[in-house]
């Protein structure tokens, strides 16, 4: 699966390695990829991304065989589809538990060369790229950064690092797009209650806006807070590869960082909340 990161200063992706794991987001490809966007006579618009990775990039040769998917979903209208018809419980399905063996079967051929420097690159594409400095991962010891979001779901008023101290809190980063972090959701909303009476509380963050969450939750409650439009949040955490999420004690620092769909999540959480 390859997935465009606009925000950052390059064109990064991921890859689906088996049912449960991906590469996460891998350093600026060699190749090009772009976004555009076509209008039909008819008046409808259509969303082309292309995307072009070195083979050896990706360690596949000529005369490998790939298995290749579209999936996707649009809040307004309301759509889900994916290009092999494949339904979870009676409905159409965006995701990455999509079988492998649904996928289309495509074998690599040889092919006359590209020359890239006359392809689209969206690297250099002001109306895909916004200006943002990210920081770098705080590390655990450490006093968590702010939390800041446009938009706020389930949290009224916004949470605050102050309006937290005394609480054991798991700070993750999410999309709607991301099968891994979709995974996560029942076992996070089960963890909130679990330990919601210890005074545990999870603030996700999003850079998604509101119409998009809430559609998506529908489909998939989500019982804690959720920050929207949250990419000042990402950027002062370091964040580029999701799910992550970081785990602070009652003073506010830092005890465990990892992704949210870890194992050692709960033996951490258990520490933190018998801490005194």
């Amino acid at each position: 699966m390859l997935n465009p990161w606009p925000d950052m200063s390059g064109l990064y992706y991921d890859i689906w390695q088996n049912k449960s794991t991906t590469s996460n987001i891998k350093s600026d490809t060699a190749g090009r990829g772009a976004i555009r966007y076509i209008q039909t006579p008819e008046g409808k618009k259509f969303r082309v991304d292309l995307y072009l990775i070195p083979l050896k990039e990706i360690s596949r040769h000529v005369s490998d065989t790939i298995g290749l998917c579209y999936c996707g979903e649009s809040p307004q209208p309301s759509l889900v589809v994916n290009s092999v018809g494949y339904e979870k419980d009676g409905k159409p399905y965006s995701g990455r538990r999509i079988p492998y063996a649904r996928f289309h079967q495509y074998e690599l051929t040889p092919g006359s060369e590209l020359d890239l420097d006359s392809l689209p690159d969206g690297r250099h594409d002001p109306s895909q790229a916004t200006s943002r400095k990210m920081n770098p991962m705080p590390k655990t010891g450490t006093i968590a950064p702010e939390l800041a979001a446009e938009d706020w779901l389930n949290a009224n008023p916004a949470p605050t690092l102050a309006s937290l101290r005394g609480h054991v809190v798991l700070i993750e980063f999410w999309a709607t797009w991301c099968g891994p972090c979709i995974q996560s959701i029942p076992h996070l909303n089960e963890l909130q209650k679990k330990y919601a009476d210890q005074g545990f509380k999870i603030v996700s963050f999003a850079d998604q806006n509101r119409q998009w969450i809430e559609s998506f939750m529908k489909r998939t409650p989500i019982a804690y807070a959720i920050g929207l439009e949250s990419g000042a949040t990402f950027d002062r955490y370091g964040v580029t590869g999701i799910p992550q999420a970081f785990l602070l004690d009652k003073s506010g620092k830092i005890t465990w960082e990892g992704p949210s769909d870890d194992a050692a999540l709960d033996l951490a959480l258990q520490a933190a909340v018998k801490a005194e």
